[in-house]
């Protein structure tokens, strides 16, 4: 019985094929990179929304012949925007506001009557309506700043702790809490024109003391029930298109408030000139 002989690999073959399966390997990973760099060039994964496809009044019932639904990138669509999944929850609902073709219908734009949008409806799935009492949350007539549909970010001034809660700060310190939370209403008004309107009314101190009304998941909730326990909240308000997160955000002790270094760091990122002034008179002299 003859016995097999062994396979033989010169060096040109094993080369040959050593190429070939390098070549094949960076075939499949440039196509990776390739598709995830179209991702995210073209904004990530693409969800379905709702689009007006002709005018729509202020106070109409939408219906199936008003709306269509659309492809868009993910990084592309606000967070208010109704998905065309929630179609049955808005047919035969009334607009809060006016829309031109091509608008993405927001849960912001609606209403169960002319004048006031219901709450629920605003809520989108997995979220709450949470509602706090914080600075700048409300305000008179001539100084509101904070309306339903706003974008804010929620500061926490904490108390120094008993160390109850293993706290080993014995400080005030401010904490930046949460960051691009939408405001679902500010008191009782959920609608952007009513408050637009209530804020035309002269005299009008409705708005005075307001508390507002957030959307959060239910562990921003908790977070924010603990904070309100230990300090006192605050809101700023955002530019509606920023949806930069800041990452890592430092806590910062109430001994930055006479930190003359620490002041002049803060002014140099904002493009302002540090260098003492004199004060002589009414002018002021670098």
């Amino acid at each position: 019985m003859s016995k097999r002989r062994p396979i033989e690999w010169n060096p040109a073959r094993r080369a040959l094929l050593l190429s070939l399966g390098f070549g094949a390997l960076s075939a499949v990973l440039a196509g990776y990179l390739l598709h995830r760099y179209e991702r995210e060039v073209s904004g990530g994964e693409r969800v379905l929304v709702l689009r007006a496809i002709k005018p729509i009044e202020r106070g109409a019932l939408l219906g199936d012949d008003a709306l269509v639904t659309e492809s868009v990138p993910a990084s592309f669509v606000e967070a208010r925007a109704v998905h065309a999944v929630d179609m049955p929850k808005v047919r035969g609902v009334r607009t809060a506001s006016a829309l031109e073709p091509q608008d993405t219908l927001l849960w912001t734009d609606l209403a169960v009557s002319q004048e006031r949008r219901d709450l629920s409806a605003l809520i989108q799935p997995g979220s709450r309506a949470v509602t706090i009492h914080a600075e700048v949350a409300g305000a008179s007539a001539e100084g509101a700043l904070i309306r339903p549909g706003d974008y804010v970010d929620v500061l926490a001034n904490l108390a120094p702790s008993d160390g109850a809660l293993g706290d080993k700060s014995n400080k005030l310190t401010s904490v930046l809490l949460l960051q691009r939370i939408l405001v679902l209403a500010v008191g009782s008004i959920t609608d952007p024109q009513a408050m637009r309107a209530a804020l035309a009314q002269p005299n009008n101190n409705t708005l005075e003391g307001a508390p507002l009304t957030m959307s959060l998941k239910v562990e921003e909730a908790q977070l924010l029930a603990l904070a309100q326990e230990r300090g006192k909240l605050s809101v700023l308000l955002r530019q509606p298109d920023d949806a930069r997160i800041i990452e890592a955000a430092p806590e910062l002790p109430v001994s930055n408030l006479f930190d003359g270094a620490f002041r002049n760091e803060l002014h140099r990122r904002r493009g302002v000139d540090p260098r003492p002034v004199r004060l002589t008179g009414t002018a002021v002299t670098p």
